[in-house]
């Protein structure tokens, strides 16, 4: 019987055939679009893996850095194209994963989470109400300004904490994670950073807040990085000026000016207020005018009122804000901390603020280098509530230390003393604590002049 077979030279040949068919349907396909992405913790780690977190600006302005040479090297060609689509096919095909973030991913985001937020009735200027239990732990992160890498890290805690699964869901419904705005500009990753709080969000409706900072605000952050990311990076998801622009807009429009967090055991006519800006500073956020909302007894764990619709509104009670978060105006006030300080007295309220961002801007403006966040534990009387800071120095690369203090007092656990208080965490010294207290001086004062650690940053 005589045997059949295929020689060498036509197993090549096939081969070389097959391969140039595969190869012109893959040049012809059209791009793909992946509206999916950040599914896991471990998907974002790999992402921030993969990605250079010491990116420097293009000069050395730390107010408005840019960064058009990084952006220059992720501007589409028609090999990284090719590219895009043969690694499209091999995932379809299960050889490959899907990539971890796309900006059609983040195009989606901005539809979806803003949608849905609209439909909750989360528009223009509103505030909401934290009613927590004893059981219920606050996390709160200061600026972020696209720390996409140190946020990563401090999500990695938070599950190591047993506060977030690594679905990014928060593992009970008393568990509270609270961004105080500005989580964008002035870095390369504000669309990854961004996008990852959303994703969040829409792992958290109602246990995850970030507040409106002055970046999120009135278009600001159209005089910063994000505005040539967008440009460069989703060029051609629209045909904006601003790609995506409108949708942005569209989304910070959905974001709370401040939250307010009452006592777990009694009627509330004290708070904790955390917000962008001081007390004073925002006159849609005087707490006389909406005073029925915040004592308002509920059985919800989240309540929000639009501003606009209560003006004038009042009923009589006092209300008592004995602790205020709030932004620091970094060039009048400034001094190193380790990602929470306490602030001098704010129209009476116990004041600190939190910084999360250990970026090179952030590193090189104002010697900032911590991984930082804090958590709130209530307790039945503002007095016995504790704040506890976890950080760590990105550059000795160590692991994260904790450091409990009593938030009204921002006195050491366990003492009542201020003498016993971290060096780091005590008030201004008198004399400086009257220069930065705000005043009404009757002309523009002058612009301020800045120390060593204190370069022309605008206040945040």
């Amino acid at each position: 019987m005589k045997k059949s077979f295929i020689s060498h030279h036509q197993t090549l040949v096939i081969g070389l055939s097959i391969g140039a068919l595969v190869s012109t349907i893959v040049v012809f396909l059209p791009q793909p679009s992946y509206k999916t992405g950040f599914q896991t913790l471990d998907t974002a780690i790999a992402y921030a893996t993969s990605t250079d977190e010491t990116i420097k600006p293009d000069t050395d302005d730390t107010i408005k850095p840019q960064f058009n040479n990084y952006y220059k090297t992720l501007v589409p060609n028609w090999k990284t194209n090719i590219s895009t689509k043969f690694l499209w096919v091999l995932a379809t095909l299960g050889l490959h994963h899907h990539p971890a973030w796309t900006p059609e991913f983040f195009q989606q985001q901005l539809n979806e989470v803003s949608k849905l937020r609209e439909e909750k009735g989360y528009k223009e200027n509103f505030v909401c109400k934290i009613s927590p239990t004893l059981q219920s732990k606050i996390v709160i992160f200061g600026n972020l300004q696209g720390a996409f890498h140190s946020f990563v890290r401090d999500l990695v805690k938070l599950k190591e904490l047993g506060i977030i699964d690594t679905s990014f869901k928060v593992t009970s419904s008393d568990y509270y994670i609270i961004l105080m705005g500005d989580v964008i500009s002035r870095s390369p990753y504000s669309m990854e950073t961004l996008s990852l709080v959303m994703r969040i969000m829409q792992a958290n409706p109602d246990n995850m807040l970030y507040l409106k900072g002055n970046h999120e605000t009135a278009n600001y952050w159209q005089e910063h990085s994000l505005k040539t990311e967008l440009q460069v990076r989703a060029s051609h998801l629209s045909s904006e000026e601003i790609p995506l622009a409108h949708q942005v807009n569209r989304f910070f429009n959905t974001l709370p000016l401040a939250i307010y967090i009452s006592e777990p055991t009694k009627t509330p006519q004290e708070f904790v207020r955390i917000s962008d800006s001081g007390r004073g500073q925002n006159k849609l956020l005087t707490e006389y005018f909406f005073a029925k909302f915040l004592t308002a007894k509920t059985d919800k764990k989240i309540t929000c009122l639009q501003l606009t619709e209560t003006q004038g509104e009042q009923t009589g009670q006092p209300i008592d804000i004995k602790v205020i978060f709030k932004g620091e105006k970094k060039r009048e006030t400034f001094q190193p901390h380790q990602g929470l300080r306490l602030l001098p007295s704010d129209l009476g309220s116990t004041a600190w603020t939190v910084l999360s961002c250990p970026t090179p801007v952030y590193q090189k403006a104002l010697k900032f280098v911590y991984d930082a966040f804090v958590i709130l534990t209530p307790a039945s009387h503002f007095d016995d509530w504790k704040i506890t800071l976890y950080n760590r120095n990105v550059l000795e690369h160590k692991e994260f230390s904790s450091s409990t203090l009593y938030l009204i007092s921002g006195t050491a656990e366990g003492t009542r003393t201020a003498q016993q208080q971290p060096e780091v965490y005590k008030e201004l010294p008198q004399q400086e604590q009257k220069a930065a207290a705000p005043q009404e001086p009757a002309s523009k004062p002058a612009a301020p002049q800045r120390g060593p650690l204190e370069p022309a940053f605008e206040p945040l």
